[in-house]
C-alpha cells in the first residue's frame, strides 16, 4: 500500500479491511457482467459504511455508482473503496471519476490498476484535476484471481473453458451398468451448480445429450440474476434425439449444435426450437474442430464456457489442451471394469508426457473430494 510516513499500521489495517470489503462486493457479480470484469465498492464515513455496491450487469451502473446511490448525500466527504481503479473514460456508460467528484468523494482507496495500457492510471490523473486524493492498497493478484475469465478474454481469441466431471476414485463416470447418478453427494452437486451459473454456456457431447437428455439449467435457490447459460451441443454425425428437452420449445436461453456439414441442413429441419442455431463446423462427416467451435462461440460473444461430458469430449478436449481448468469432484467410491474413465477410453498421453496441470484448491465437501487444477499450458497456441 502506498501511504504517508505517518499513517499508522492499525490504520493501513483499517484501510485493508474496508478493501477486503469491497472484493466480497466484487464477488456478487454474475455471469451477466461479461465481457465487463468483477468489480466491488464500499463507502466509508466516520468509519461507517454509508454505501456498497458491485458491477451488476453488463452496460448498467458500475460499482462505485450503485454505492454513490445507497450512500446518497453521506458520499460527501467520505472516502470510496474500490477494487479495480474507476472508469475515466466514456462508454456504455459514463466514466465513474466524473460521478465520484459530483457525488463529493474525499479520497478514493483502490486495489488494482487497470489492465488495459490505454486506461492505466488514467484515473488518478482525472480525479487529481478534481483534488480528489488517490491511494493505491495493492490487491493486484487478488482482483487479477477474480477477474481471470476477463483477463483471458482480452487477449485470447477462444473463451475462458473449465472442464467438470464427478468420478469414482478410480477415475469412473459410470458403474458397469451405465448409470451416473448420483456419484457424488447433495453438496457437491449444489457447488457444481454454483460454477454453471457463473458460466455464460454449457457444453456436452451427442452421447451425454441423447442418455439423459439433460436440462443444463441453473438449479439453486435465489439465481434469478444469473442469466440462462446458452446450451451448447457438439455431435458430429448430427445423431440426436430432436425430441429431447433442450431442442423443446420451453427451453430457456440460446442452444447452439455444432455439426458436421452434410447432415447441418436435415437437422436444421427437425428441430422446433426458434431459438436452437446448427453450425456446420467440418466439411466430412464425423469430422469437427473443437478450437473451431471455441473461435465461433468467441465471435457470438461468449467468455466463459463449461464442458460437461461426456467422457469422449472431455478427453477431446484434455488432448488437444483445450482448456484453463479442471473440476473435479470425487466420491469415496470404486466401480472398476475397462470402460468408464471421464476422459473417455482412448490413450490421451504417456507416463514420459510432461504435466501441464497445477493443483490449485483441494477440499473437502462433506465426504467428496474437490481437487480444481489449472492449465500451466496458457502461453501456448492452442489457448490464444
Amino acid at each position: 500500500m502506498k501511504h504517508k510516513k505517518n499513517i499508522s499500521s492499525n490504520l493501513i489495517s483499517i484501510h485493508k479491511a474496508h478493501m477486503q470489503n469491497a472484493f466480497k462486493n466484487a464477488n456478487k457479480g454474475t455471469n451477466k457482467v461479461y465481457p465487463n470484469p468483477f468489480v466491488g465498492a464500499v463507502i466509508v464515513k466516520a468509519g461507517k459504511i454509508m454505501g456498497e455496491g458491485y458491477h451488476e450487469e453488463c452496460g448498467k451502473a458500475h460499482a462505485e455508482v450503485n454505492a454513490i446511490r445507497m450512500a446518497q448525500t453521506h458520499a460527501k466527504g467520505a472516502d470510496l473503496y474500490v477494487t479495480l481503479e474507476p472508469c475515466s473514460t466514456y462508454g456504455r456508460t459514463p466514466p465513474c471519476t466524473t460521478a465520484i467528484a459530483e457525488a463529493g468523494i474525499k479520497r478514493v482507496f483502490f486495489g488494482a490498476y487497470d489492465s488495459n495500457k490505454k486506461n492505466r492510471k488514467k484515473a488518478e490523473m482525472a480525479l487529481k484535476t478534481k483534488n480528489i486524493e488517490t491511494v493505491f492498497i495493492d490487491f493486484q493478484k487478488t482482483n487479477d484471481e477474480l477477474n481471470r475469465v476477463f483477463l483471458h478474454n482480452l487477449t485470447s481469441k477462444i473463451p475462458y473453458v473449465i472442464l467438470k466431471a464427478a468420478i469414482s476414485l478410480d477415475g469412473k463416470i459410470m458403474d458397469s451398468k451405465g448409470k451416473s447418478k448420483w456419484i457424488t453427494g447433495a453438496q457437491s452437486r449444489t457447488a457444481a451448480h454454483q460454477i454453471r451459473q457463473l458460466s455464460d454456456g454449457i457444453i456436452i457431447g451427442a452421447n451425454t445429450f441423447n442418455k439423459d437428455n439433460p436440462k443444463l439449467t441453473v438449479r439453486l435457490a435465489g439465481n434469478q440474476k444469473f442469466k440462462d447459460p446458452a446450451k451448447i451441443i457438439i455431435s458430429a454425425s448430427g445423431n440426436l434425439k430432436t425430441n429431447n428437452e433442450l431442442l423443446s420449445k420451453n427451453t430457456k436461453g440460446e442452444v447452439i449444435i455444432f455439426t458436421s456439414e452434410p447432415v447441418s441442413a436435415k437437422l436444421r429441419k427437425n428441430i422446433k426450437n426458434n431459438n436452437c442455431i446448427v453450425v456446420s463446423m467440418g466439411k466430412a462427416l464425423k469430422q469437427i474442430s473443437l478450437k473451431g467451435c471455441l473461435t465461433y462461440l468467441k465471435k457470438r460473444g461468449y467468455h466463459n464456457l463449461l464442458v460437461e461430458g461426456g467422457a469422449k469430449l472431455l478427453g477431446q478436449f484434455i488432448k488437444l489442451k483445450l482448456f484453463n481448468e479442471l473440476h473435479l469432484y470425487v466420491a469415496p467410491k470404486f466401480f472398476g471394469g475397462n470402460k468408464g474413465s471421464f476422459c473417455g477410453d482412448k490413450t490421451l498421453f504417456t507416463v514420459n508426457n510432461k504435466t501441464f496441470l497445477k493443483l490449485d484448491k483441494i477440499k473437502q465437501i462433506n465426504n467428496d473430494l474437490y481437487l480444481e487444477y489449472r492449465n500451466v499450458y496458457r502461453n501456448n497456441k492452442s489457448l490464444k
